[in-house]
């Protein structure tokens, strides 16, 4: 996990820095330079509490805000972004003996970079690599019984893609599809729409 962590804030860091040097010769595009903005998602929280256990998903809402650089390389947009959000509903798993494991999503914190094709100056199709982080609470009962209760901070490897178009001005919408996989038996996919200001 500690080398998919290094590569991925390496990504996540490295493609804007190295776009710099070759900026100046880059196609313009009004996606270019910081941005910030915000982003609603469709949620989907999936969970087990063990291996042999059965899984189950929850579906929810959340918001995300997020910000970011981005430098066009010819027909490429390359970027960086980091994002801070909610994580969704508490989904919760019945074992066969009446048990339950819940898990409430806190939370949500991901740095992930993006790299894309500008099908025209004013809009990219992309691809997006990362790390994300997810603060849970993490509680088992059987009957009126708590077997325990504890927060937990969830780490895994985010990917998706989207479609970013400008709109006008400064201002730009987008489309994206996310998966995060935490752990074994936790997951989670995000489709999200979003609005961004570039300055």
């Amino acid at each position: 996990m500690t080398r998919t962590l290094v590569l991925a804030t390496t990504v996540a860091l490295a493609l804007p820095l190295a776009a710099f040097g070759t900026a100046a010769r880059a196609e313009p595009t009004p996606l270019a330079g910081v941005h910030v903005g915000v982003d609603l998602s469709r949620t989907s929280l999936e969970s087990r509490q063990s291996a042999a256990a059965p899984e189950k998903d929850r579906k929810g809402i959340a918001i995300r805000a997020h910000v970011g650089y981005d430098v066009p390389l010819g027909p490429l947009l390359v970027g960086g972004e980091v994002g801070l959000g909610s994580g969704g509903r508490t989904v919760t798993v019945t074992g066969a003996d009446g048990s339950r494991f819940s898990v409430d999503p806190g939370r949500n914190f991901d740095l992930s970079g993006r790299a894309g094709v500008l099908v025209v100056p004013g809009a990219v199709v992309y691809g997006r690599v990362g790390y994300a982080w997810l603060r849970t609470r993490q509680t088992g009962t059987t009957g009126t019984t708590e077997l325990f209760s504890v927060k937990r901070t969830n780490a895994g490897v985010t990917y998706g893609g989207g479609v970013e178009v400008a709109v006008g001005g400064p201002v730009s919408v987008r489309a994206e599809y996310t998966h995060a996989r935490y752990t074994a038996n936790l997951k989670q996919d995000r489709l999200s729409v979003g609005a961004s200001l570039r300055f």
